[in-house]
C-alpha cells in the first residue's frame, strides 16, 4: 500500500501525463479534460469522488502500470534518439555506473561497494523534470 506522500506524488504524475504545461504539478485535476481522465468512471464532478478507496486503488494500479522513469532511462532514451544504432548501450550503461566515482589513482575512497555508493545512485533515482 502507498504512503500518503507516494499517493499524492503519483496522482500528480498521472494528471501531469494528461495535461498541458500550464497546470503541471497541480495536486488536482486542473487542465485535464474529463473526457480523457482515467478516473472519470468514479468521479462525480470536478474531482469529487464517490468513493475515495476506489481512487486510491486506481492510483496504485496506475502506478504499477506506469512506473516513474529514472535519470538513467531518460538519459539513455535521449542518447539513443540522438545517436541511434551507433550507440552501444551496454558500454554507456557501464560508464554511467562509474560516473561521479570517488576513484583516485584506481583506489576507492568511499566505504562500501560501487552498488552502495551514494554518488552512483543518481542514475537510479526518479527523474525530476526541470521547470
Amino acid at each position: 500500500m502507498m504512503t500518503k506522500e507516494e499517493y499524492q506524488k503519483t496522482l500528480i504524475r498521472m494528471w501531469d501525463s494528461l495535461r498541458g504545461d500550464a497546470c503541471k504539478g497541480d495536486s488536482n485535476c486542473n487542465g485535464v479534460k474529463c473526457t480523457i481522465c482515467p478516473l472519470k468512471p468514479i468521479c462525480r464532478k470536478e474531482n469529487i469522488f464517490l468513493d475515495i478507496y476506489d481512487v486510491i486503488e486506481f492510483v496504485e494500479k496506475w502506478a504499477k502500470e506506469h512506473p516513474a522513469k529514472t535519470n538513467r532511462e531518460v538519459f539513455m532514451e535521449a542518447m539513443q534518439e540522438k545517436f541511434g544504432d551507433a550507440l552501444d548501450l551496454d558500454i554507456l550503461n557501464g560508464m554511467l555506473d562509474e560516473q561521479g566515482c570517488n576513484l583516485i589513482n584506481g583506489e576507492c575512497h568511499s566505504s562500501g561497494s560501487c552498488k552502495t555508493c551514494d554518488q552512483s545512485k543518481f542514475w537510479d533515482k526518479e527523474y525530476q523534470e526541470v521547470k
